[in-house]
């Protein structure tokens, strides 16, 4: 369990951050803000697949004075002096809990499609589903073996993956956000397999 803090992190960011390096990691993580003057620090957590992230909170009740959430969420205050304790349980009850293949990240898919299927009208469709959150997450599609009609790094530091996949002459743009460094370990002629929002 990745638990970071610092001074002066904004509140209002951190479960963003939180998310974010449950991306990056897979593990499940809390983002504190320290107050130092008022000795307390406030967090955001954010979990994975198999690691209940209020059910193990609840079992630190004694030091967290104010917490809520559900599995894969939550929010908390502890005192400044606690965070080290908070740190040492979550990990120990993880490494109870989480086998090494739970620390793989799964993507879930909701419909495998073809690149002719996705049009403005499908787009606007699946638009009438939001608002999306926890509980009605966007819709993950996958398009399987697509021809690679062009393929480059774009952005400022090249961090990002542009690319067109064609299927019987019908052609969708996408971009992979943080993928560029994919870019030089794909072929241009060979097929590739995707998942999209």
């Amino acid at each position: 369990v990745l638990v970071v803090g610092k001074e002066g992190w904004n509140a209002g960011v951190i479960g963003i951050v939180a998310s974010k390096l449950v991306e990056k990691y897979y593990r499940p993580t809390i983002v504190l803000s320290f107050d130092k003057e008022k000795g307390l620090a406030k967090g955001s957590a954010r979990s994975i697949a198999g690691f209940d992230l209020f059910k193990n909170l609840s079992t630190c009740r004694e030091i967290l004075p104010h917490f809520g959430g559900h599995p894969m969420a939550a929010g908390m205050t502890l005192k400044l002096n606690d965070v080290d304790e908070l740190r040492s349980r979550l990990n120990s009850l993880a490494k109870e809990q989480l086998k090494e293949e739970d620390l793989i990240p799964v993507s879930h898919i909701d419909a495998r499609i073809d690149v002719k299927e996705i049009t403005i009208e499908t787009i606007n469709e699946l638009g009438q589903l939001s608002p999306y959150g926890v509980s009605n997450p966007k819709p993950k599609v996958l398009i399987d073996g697509a021809n690679i009609s062009t393929l480059r790094k774009i952005g400022a530091d090249q961090s990002h993956l542009k690319l067109a996949l064609e299927e019987e002459g019908t052609v969708i743009d996408g971009i992979g956000f943080g993928f560029g460094h994919l870019h030089d370990h794909i072929s241009p002629s060979s097929k590739l397999s995707v998942i999209g929002e």
